[in-house]
């Protein structure tokens, strides 16, 4: 008898919590209006996360994919993180692998998967893709995660966090600048954010490498054999595992330049001919 009752207190129990998860469930699609569609509701396997994918529009034109993993309202430790992408995005990452396994969490494709269909050259996108991509996404996915955890667990986030690199960590500095109180912290490691001085220096590398007529001054084995002398230089100076394999430290003083280039010149002679040492140290 004992037992019978056992087995209806867990069932019972069961059944309530059931219907508390429906019932946020049901709130959680409330949050839905003309910029934001939830297109799926779903338990990931064994888990015991409920995932939402959801689409936003910032202006005619965009789709910004996002998601949204959300623990079981027994398991939710009261936080909620927002997760970067990489490079040009267009793809929704592993969201666990930024978080963690008892907080709500979001990330986004930052609205590039039908751009990059066409093309990966950012320039040539619409404007309105370049947005979202810059700034827009990451800010919609956010306050809209957020409005869902309030939603489904009847309380917002006790705290929010937000955790990127690459173009992730370019993520947080744009929430950071133009958005300060959507996080309590952010995360950021090794930001994509100097976009600038990357394409500032493709040119210097180009003008360096490059003739007036637009033709390359090097072979391939000459540029190898540059990058192989540099590694070898060092090799009795840099730590392990780093000697013999790559630079530890890409810094290097003006003597030890000139060593590295006498060294690749001994191995390949051709690097002598015209101004190449001159233009490879100036590079």
């Amino acid at each position: 008898m004992r037992k019978i009752w056992l087995m209806a207190a867990v069932v019972a129990a069961c059944g309530i919590a059931l219907a508390a998860d429906e019932g946020g469930i049901a709130r959680l699609k409330a949050v839905a209006d003309a910029k934001c569609s939830i297109t799926n509701v779903s338990d990931i396997a064994t888990s015991g996360v409920l995932r939402v994918d959801f689409v936003l529009v910032s202006e005619p034109g965009s789709d910004i994919r996002c998601r949204l993993e959300l623990p079981r309202p027994e398991r939710w430790n009261g936080l909620f993180w927002g997760v970067g992408n990489s490079g040009l995005a267009g793809k929704l990452p592993n969201i666990a692998t930024y978080s963690t396994p008892d907080s709500a969490a979001a990330t986004t494709d930052l609205g590039t998967c039908h751009a990059l269909t066409v093309t990966k050259n950012r320039r040539a996108w619409p404007l309105v893709v370049q947005h979202d991509y810059s700034w827009r996404a990451t800010q919609m996915m956010t306050v809209y995660a957020k409005r869902m955890v309030k939603a489904y667990y009847g309380k917002a986030p006790r705290r929010c966090y937000f955790n990127g690199g690459s173009c992730g960590g370019r993520q947080g500095f744009c929430q950071a600048i133009r958005f300060p109180d959507e996080y309590d912290g952010i995360v950021v490691h090794l930001p994509a954010n100097n976009a600038v001085a990357g394409t500032l220096g493709k040119w210097i590398v180009w003008r360096q490498t490059h003739g007036d007529d637009g033709r390359c001054l090097f072979t391939k084995d000459e540029m190898r054999r540059v990058a192989d002398a540099a590694v070898e230089y060092f090799a009795t100076r840099d730590p392990k595992p780093y000697a013999g394999r790559f630079l530890a430290d890409g810094r290097v003083a003006e003597s030890d330049l000139d060593g590295i280039l006498e060294l690749a010149a001994k191995g390949m002679p051709s690097l002598r001919e015209g101004d190449k040492m001159t233009r490879l140290k100036g590079l």
